[in-house]
């Protein structure tokens, strides 16, 4: 889903924007014994990959931007407090924010130094 585009402008649907921040939004996984950061890490790049081809033309479209740092920086910030397997779900985040930063865009405030030189 991440990979359709409008043919005319070739920018990404709102509708499948707002679906895969609101999968990543609700993401709950106290109650599952199993890790689930291989999924978050594959959402985290869906998302980047959805907002890659975006050119921030409205109001409309710098919410979607900030919502799309907020919950990107949480789902990071939670990786850091409860790591995940050889922290995917931040070198997902990580590539994002590498790619988007390239693009003058800058998708994820979390700095790199906070992630810097951890080992798991």
């Amino acid at each position: 889903m991440a990979a359709l585009r409008d043919p005319t402008a070739r920018t990404s649907w709102r509708n499948i924007r707002k679906f895969l921040l609101g999968l990543l939004d609700a993401n709950d996984n106290t109650l599952n014994p199993y890790s689930d950061s291989q999924y978050l890490a594959t959402l985290v790049a869906a998302i980047g990959n959805v907002y890659s081809a975006m050119s921030i033309s409205d109001e409309v479209d710098k919410e979607d931007m900030n919502r799309a740092v907020d919950v990107i920086s949480r789902t990071m910030t939670m990786d850091r407090l409860v790591p995940s397997y050889q922290n995917v779900v931040t070198q997902a985040g990580m590539k994002v924010g590498t790619v988007h930063g390239t693009d003058g865009v800058e998708l994820t405030p979390v700095s790199f130094e906070a992630h810097r030189g951890r080992q798991n």
